[in-house]
């Protein structure tokens, strides 16, 4: 849901209450609500309890610096927009927050960075309209013709492949190459796979809390009861035996896309290992 003005709350983090102050009088008289915090330590403390749609942080504050903060909401909170604030222009060069404040600014440059990450949030709602979805299959025919037949219902689909299941956590914990991409809204995921099989991927997935919101669907040619059993007892939202016939293939993406589209209600995809780098 995009964040409305009027509703839409700040977190502002400085150790100096002049500058809460000044900094809630001024986004408060633009129509946002804030919460002030004199420390690193509080602003994570504040984060457990109360929901944000944004942070202003100052970097040096005696303790937990703006900087760990990043890291913090990265970690807890995935995309969350973090705007760093700084008297010091080097601070100002490190990567990983959505805006930058240089000390001392006008309202009007507050505002502006604000405006600016609020692009970010409605960017992230529009992800909606598009299901990105992660595809593990070590068969490059099923690969293609899952391909194919989504190409052919229309649907508007980032369709994403791994080839076995170690793939597919690198790919979700954000390893390397696959630090900028999104998290998937959901998984396709075959059993039969080398080096890390459909059972060992579904078990860690679902036992790790950064990823566990994920569905994932089962997508084989299994029909055994014991996979059935086994799938769901670990946590899958559904088991589907693959069709063999294309136009069958196709009925199912199109049942699957008005599914998971259309009824279903789906976590936002930022939840997931997404820390960027915040070092120069």
């Amino acid at each position: 849901m995009k964040a409305d003005l009027n509703k839409m709350k700040i977190l502002v983090v400085d150790d100096q209450p002049s500058q809460i102050n000044l900094m809630e009088r001024q986004l408060s008289q633009a129509g946002y609500r804030t919460i002030g915090c004199c420390s690193g330590e509080e602003a994570i403390d504040k984060l457990v309890s109360h929901k944000v749609d944004m942070i202003i942080t100052d970097m040096d504050m005696g303790g937990i610096t703006g900087e760990h903060v990043l890291t913090h909401v990265r970690k807890r909170f995935g995309l969350l927009p973090v705007i760093l604030m700084s008297g010091d222009p080097d601070n100002l060069r490190r990567k990983g927050f959505d805006g930058y404040l240089t000390k001392p600014f006008s309202a009007q440059q507050l505002l502006t960075a604000v405006k600016n990450a609020r692009k970010r949030i409605d960017e992230d709602d529009k992800i909606m309209d598009k299901l990105i979805i992660l595809m593990a299959d070590d068969d490059p025919d099923d690969r293609t013709m899952l391909e194919e037949a989504y190409k052919s219902a229309n649907l508007k689909w980032d369709l994403i492949f791994a080839e076995n299941g170690i793939e597919v956590m690198e790919y979700l914990r954000g390893i390397d190459k696959y630090n900028s991409i999104p998290c998937p809204h959901i998984i396709l995921l075959d059993l039969n796979m080398p080096f890390k099989d459909g059972k060992e991927t579904l078990k860690e997935i679902k036992n790790d809390d950064k990823l566990k919101h994920i569905p994932i669907v089962m997508f084989t040619t299994s029909k055994s009861e014991e996979d059935i059993y086994f799938c769901y007892n670990c946590g899958a939202a559904s088991f589907v035996t693959k069709p063999f016939a294309f136009d069958e293939l196709i009925e199912f993406v199109k049942s699957f896309n008005r599914y998971w589209s259309e009824i279903a209600n789906l976590p936002k995809n930022e939840f997931c290992y997404r820390t960027l780098n915040s070092s120069v």
